[in-house]
């Protein structure tokens, strides 16, 4: 099946004041949006930033120039769901490079469809591969910027 990442950016997907002075402040930020959108349910918040963190303290996810890449496999989570967010002071996630991350890319996937969580996470690393990506997605600073630029490359 194939499977567009813009078709994954739907709705108010796009948080541009991201406030959390912690990664986890920032999930709790991003996934209380979606609840508050009804894009997931909100008796899972609290297992998807505990899923998220987890994943964060085995391994960053920053990619570095800027972006981090959080993500987990969410048990009861109906769909795919993603979320983008700009932190304009930049948040320390023991990026490789060192940099701040500006720009958070969630993504959950219910943990019974793996095939969905390849598909995604191949759309983003095909995304994420093309020259120039990350240094243009670091300066998104809206739904419509970053809608311009997934259906772009």
């Amino acid at each position: 099946m194939q499977m567009s990442l813009a078709s994954l950016f739907q709705g108010e997907c796009f948080l541009p004041g991201l406030r959390g002075k912690t990664k986890e402040a920032v999930f709790h930020e991003m996934v209380s949006h979606l609840v508050s959108t009804k894009r997931i349910p909100a008796d899972l918040s609290q297992i998807i930033v505990e899923s998220l963190m987890d994943r964060e303290n085995k391994l960053t996810t920053s990619v570095g120039e800027g972006i981090a890449l959080p993500h987990a496999s969410i048990q009861g989570l109906p769909q795919v769901v993603v979320i983008a967010g700009r932190h304009s002071e930049g948040l320390e996630c023991s990026a490789t490079d060192g940099k701040p991350v500006i720009f958070f890319l969630m993504v959950l996937v219910p943990s019974n469809d793996y095939a969905a969580h390849l598909r995604t996470l191949a759309e983003i690393g095909k995304f994420f591969s093309k020259p120039g990506m990350k240094q243009n997605l670091a300066g998104v600073e809206n739904r419509e910027q970053l809608l311009r630029l997934i259906r772009a490359s």
